[in-house]
């Protein structure tokens, strides 16, 4: 028993340790047997709450106006088990117990939860080789009304490694029209082909509610499997400036268009390293919930 108040039982109660929050319940005395230090009657009823800095045991009890703090070490059900020869299982775990465990299980889980995520970025941004991310083929193009319908052909450019993706990101200064490419990537030697459409489209403009934006003056179109080799792009070009458009427009809308090409080897993909991010946290926000839950619901009350 303490001869003194415990205000704050985080700060310690003069013992260096800090105590967190246990258990809180309402005890009630039904049967009485044995020696007591205090006086016990049939009927007494007590608040009481627990706090725990393992393996020590920081207890509160009012009855009525007063208040008593005790300190202890905590005994595990075993424990009990053992020194007073009872059946296993006769001892339910303690509150404390409960309480370590979860601390364990939860230290545990976010441990592995860390591991895990720092592989994830390891994996992430290790270089596959010197491919990781290479360029391996850029070129600058400007196209006008005479090119449409009349692929433009680049010259032939090596594809590294065996295989892996191939990203192609085209960017052109579009501002409220867009460009529409039509690309073939095809091997020189084995004339496979891989189509993609890729369009390019920025818009500005005014209204009640200010300014906006909306789209983007670059985009990208990824090839999951190519094979190493020797490889060509034929590029067919649409624009919205080749349209008709009103004489009061003609010079707002260019003669021509430019555009740069770049394709690279081994991209890496955030939208997978995301999806597994998020799937590596399920697991601790669950149990994070979970420990919440029990805290707040009474489980391991005082008996």
């Amino acid at each position: 028993m303490l001869p003194q108040d415990v205000p704050n039982p985080a700060a310690g109660a003069d013992d260096g340790r800090h105590y967190r929050p246990l258990s809180e319940s309402r005890a009630r005395t039904d049967y009485v047997m044995g020696e007591f230090y205090w006086r016990v009657r049939v009927g007494d009823e007590a608040s009481v709450a627990e706090y725990g800095d393992s393996p020590y045991l920081l207890s509160r009890e009012e009855t009525g106006g007063e208040i008593t703090w005790s300190r202890g070490v905590q005994l595990t059900a075993a424990m009990v088990t053992h020194a007073f020869k009872l059946q296993t299982g006769a001892v339910p775990p303690t509150a404390f117990e409960h309480a370590t465990e979860r601390r364990h299980v939860n230290g545990t889980v976010v441990l592995i939860g860390i591991a895990a995520m720092g592989l994830l970025f390891l994996l992430a941004i290790v270089p596959f080789g010197r491919s990781h991310n290479a360029l391996v083929f850029s070129q600058n193009f400007a196209t006008t009304v005479a090119d449409r319908g009349r692929p433009v052909v680049t010259p032939n450019f090596t594809v590294p490694d065996s295989g892996g993706n191939l990203q192609i990101a085209v960017t052109s200064p579009v501002r409220n029209t867009w460009l529409e490419l039509g690309l073939s990537l095809v091997d020189v030697d084995t004339q496979r082909s891989f189509d993609a459409d890729i369009t390019v489209e920025e818009y500005e403009g005014v209204d009640s509610d200010g300014s906006w934006t909306e789209g983007s003056q670059g985009a990208t179109a990824l090839f999951p499997r190519v094979p190493g080799g020797t490889y060509r792009l034929l590029i067919d070009t649409d624009a919205l400036v080749y349209g008709t458009q009103p004489a009061r427009a003609a010079n707002f809308f260019p003669a021509r268009v430019s555009f740069a090409l770049a394709v690279h080897r081994h991209v890496g993909s955030t939208g997978f390293f995301l999806l597994a991010l998020v799937l590596l946290l399920i697991y601790p926000i669950w149990r994070i919930l979970i420990g919440f839950a029990q805290r707040h619901s009474g489980e391991g009350t005082r008996a």
